[in-house]
């Protein structure tokens, strides 16, 4: 390109290349006509894009085998993790090849039963891994809210599959990152006066002596209920 600065130029640019697919040749003899079009007021930025966007298609098409006549990615057809999954089986998938703790397990999964219940009311079924942004992430996590301390767990547990993804090559960043923890406000415990708590004691001594009994145990010892059914 030799236009410089000062001269007359449209602002209106695009990259294209020919896709051949042997599939739709009959459709498309001369191949498809891959385009990605943009526009930008000065010449710099226009090269600049240039670049950038065809950087972005050739990755597109070598790396991560898209196919622009069928918009899949030709990598999906072996069941295994790809960019080309949609949105809830790449969650599912990642999942069952992280090793988390039991308790981690459990959260994980109610988490992604959660999301895929407010999927469809957010128009994301279609939803490809690789297309995931943050909003996406930011108007799932807010569908599915209760509380600050469990929208900061749900964000944790994404998180990290995001960061599984990653590795993959699933995504080209983590979506989840750039989301702000909530500011939880830490629950005041109240504790019951020695009149209060001599009253509760009475009832149970009267109505439930088992129950009495554990609760005198519960008291004294200083230890947490799992410790105690340990013992």
């Amino acid at each position: 390109m030799n236009f410089t600065s000062i001269s007359k130029f449209s602002k209106k640019w695009f990259i294209e290349c020919r896709f051949y697919d042997p599939k739709f040749k009959e459709i498309y003899p001369n191949g498809f006509q891959y385009r990605k079009k943009f526009t930008k007021p000065t010449l710099r930025e226009l090269k600049i894009f240039a670049e950038i966007f065809k950087e972005e298609m050739e990755h597109k098409l070598d790396d991560l085998k898209f196919n622009p006549i069928s918009k899949i990615y030709m990598n999906n057809s072996l069941g295994e993790l790809n960019p080309g999954m949609k949105f809830m089986d790449a969650l599912w998938k990642v999942r069952d090849k992280i090793l988390f703790s039991e308790d981690y397990m459990r959260l994980s999964r109610q988490l992604l039963t959660l999301i895929e219940k407010v999927i469809p009311e957010l128009g994301y079924t279609d939803l490809r891994i690789i297309d995931t942004k943050i909003w996406h992430i930011k108007n799932i996590l807010e569908s599915i809210y209760t509380t600050n301390s469990v929208f900061n767990k749900h964000r944790s547990c994404l998180k990290t599959l995001f960061n599984e993804l990653l590795e993959y090559g699933c995504v080209e960043f983590n979506p989840v990152g750039s989301l702000s923890k909530k500011v939880e406000t830490p629950a005041i415990r109240e504790l019951l006066t020695d009149r209060k708590k001599t009253i509760v004691l009475q009832y149970l001594h009267d109505n439930f002596s088992e129950f009495y009994r554990y609760a005198n145990i519960f008291h004294y010892s200083g230890a947490i209920t799992t410790e105690l059914f340990r013992v």
